[in-house]
């Protein structure tokens, strides 16, 4: 069940359904904080979004959100 949640978001961003991606990766990480692999496809999830609007300070935040992910959780270097 802790990796199939990722799968599913993964699955949304694939198909183009970033908006669905996002919901249900941010469920994987209330419900498991402490698998990385939720954290990364949450990332993924909110990167098309930051691209799209251009922002910089969404962009800031997803670094600092991997960062704190790097140093929290115990991630693969592939992973970070």
């Amino acid at each position: 069940m802790l990796q199939v949640m990722s799968l599913v978001s993964l699955s949304h961003l694939l198909s183009g359904n970033a908006l669905e991606s996002l919901r249900s990766s941010q469920k994987a990480v209330h419900l498991f904080p402490d698998i990385p692999e939720n954290w990364v496809v949450l990332v993924a999830s909110c990167m098309p979004r930051c691209i799209h609007q251009h922002s910089s300070e969404e962009a800031l935040w997803l670094k600092r959100l991997i960062s704190h992910v790097r140093r929290k959780l115990d991630a693969t270097r592939q992973m970070s």
